[in-house]
């Protein structure tokens, strides 16, 4: 049997019909592309923006909370010194001529690093020297100059130091590990090792948070096999004014 041809207004109500459809999916992906635009355009203007601390009320300032380490001595300790003073070193000659001397001006410095087992009370190594060029040399009565001769005293070991605050005020005492160099002409002898002390008493004015500059006077001692078999003891004291910086 043979089917009848659909009748015209059939068809043109199913063209119709999918005309709408499409035109209505069309509204409704412009839609949503309108919807995506307005949602994604804010977001990524916020994104794009870093954040910014809002600023302080008109009239008032940003105030930082106070280091409450600030002017104390405690934690790391840093305390390198330099300074002139007077170096002396005998050694006896057994003899009725009395000792050989070494003496003249000198150069000190030292450098202490630590920390502080308690506030204001320091423990730290301690490297140190005195050094004289061209020591007056007396033996006998006499006194006599050297040229292209040089006297050093070089030790190292633990240092206390205890601040009394708030002069910041200071006592160091160092017990160490000594040894005496003499140096002529570019040829050097030594010592045997020893042992000395190096003491100080100092005052320090804070120029910052952490650091203070101060002024402080040393009294350094040792005593040293002098290492060419005679079995004498060499005595060497040394006075000396320096200047320093400290970290704490």
């Amino acid at each position: 049997m043979t089917r009848a041809p659909p009748a015209p207004h059939a068809t043109i109500q199913t063209q119709l019909a999918a005309l709408a459809e499409t035109a209505f999916d069309h509204s409704m992906n412009n839609l949503l592309t309108v919807i995506l635009v307005t949602v994604a355009l804010p977001i990524a203007s916020v994104d794009a923006q870093p954040y910014a601390m809002p600023p302080p009320a008109p009239g008032r300032q940003l105030i930082m909370p106070p280091d409450p380490t600030s002017h104390r001595h405690v934690g790391l300790f840093l305390r390198p010194d330099l300074g002139v003073g007077f170096m002396s070193t005998a050694q006896p000659t057994g003899t009725a001529s009395g000792n050989i001397t070494m003496s003249g001006p000198a150069g000190v410095f030292g450098f202490i690093i630590g920390g502080a087992v308690a506030e204001n009370i320091i423990l730290g190594a301690h490297f140190y020297d005195s050094v004289i060029v061209n020591p007056s040399v007396s033996y006998s009565g006499q006194l006599g100059n050297t040229s292209d001769t040089s006297l050093a005293l070089y030790g190292m070991g633990p240092a206390f130091t205890y601040y009394w605050m708030p002069s910041n005020i200071y006592l160091s005492a160092t017990l160490a590990l000594t040894r005496m160099t003499l140096t002529v002409n570019g040829y050097s002898g030594d010592s045997s090792v020893g042992l000395g002390t190096r003491l100080a008493v100092g005052k320090e004015w804070w120029v910052s948070d952490h650091w203070g500059l101060g002024l402080a006077g040393h009294l350094s001692s040792s005593w040293n096999d002098s290492g060419d078999y005679s079995g004498t003891t060499l005595s060497t004291w040394a006075f000396a004014v320096a200047f320093s910086a400290t970290y704490n």
